[in-house]
């Protein structure tokens, strides 16, 4: 599916709002910082659209959604779609594992890694829809070999063991990601921030989701 016609799926479905929220980092002012989704409370929704701010439980202001956890939607088995909207800095290692379901996803550039088993099992993806060029998505470290060295008996007269073998083996965690039609270029950023926005974590109160559950 062309993200033109994606796109019009993405307008047509709410945003997500069962979702448990912790802040995305903890440190000093933390009445300024994102948050992130910790897990999605009502495992039976398909269509997850990550909002684009929520409530500061200490401030309690609306701030940036940044990220989630690992924990978030791995192993759900009727997620067929994920909207990743343009400020989520990155996707957690094996964040989809499991997700057997899943068809379509958006990922922002601001990505630059994606761990092992990020989409084990999700032999059903057939779309990515990526917010950079080709270019850019070239450069993401797509983590799909790890290095296996194993060593022998000790070599004489030293405190050193004999290498027999050092060699990569392949990952298939990430093969279906691989297998999927990759869109460039695509426009993710469904909420533009204005321009006092920019620069803090604090943004206003307008279209601020509703009924999250802060823990």
């Amino acid at each position: 599916m062309i993200y033109k016609e994606y796109l019009k799926l993405i307008k047509g479905n709410p945003v997500t709002e069962s979702f448990a929220m912790d802040l995305a980092f903890h440190w000093l002012s933390p009445g300024r910082y994102p948050l992130k989704v910790c897990e999605l409370t009502d495992k039976s929704q398909t269509f997850i659209r990550i909002p684009t701010k929520g409530i500061n439980p200490h401030s309690k202001k609306d701030v940036l959604v940044v990220g989630f956890s690992a924990k978030a939607f791995s192993g759900n088995e009727a997620i067929t779609d994920v909207v990743l909207h343009t400020h989520i800095r990155g996707i957690p290692e094996g964040a989809f594992a499991g997700c057997v379901s899943l068809e379509h996803i958006t990922i922002p550039k601001n990505v630059t890694a994606i761990g092992k088993d990020t989409f084990k099992d999700c032999d059903g993806l057939t779309d990515v829809y990526y917010e950079g060029t080709k270019e850019e998505w070239d450069k993401i470290r797509i983590v799909d070999s790890e290095r296996v060295t194993e060593f022998g008996d000790m070599i004489p007269g030293t405190p050193v063991r004999e290498l027999t073998s050092d060699r990569l083996v392949h990952l298939p965690g990430n093969d279906p990601l691989h297998r999927a039609t990759i869109h460039f270029s695509c426009d993710l950023d469904f909420e533009p921030l204005t321009s006092d926005e920019k620069g803090t974590y604090i943004v206003d109160h307008s279209n601020k989701v509703k009924n999250l559950l802060i823990g």
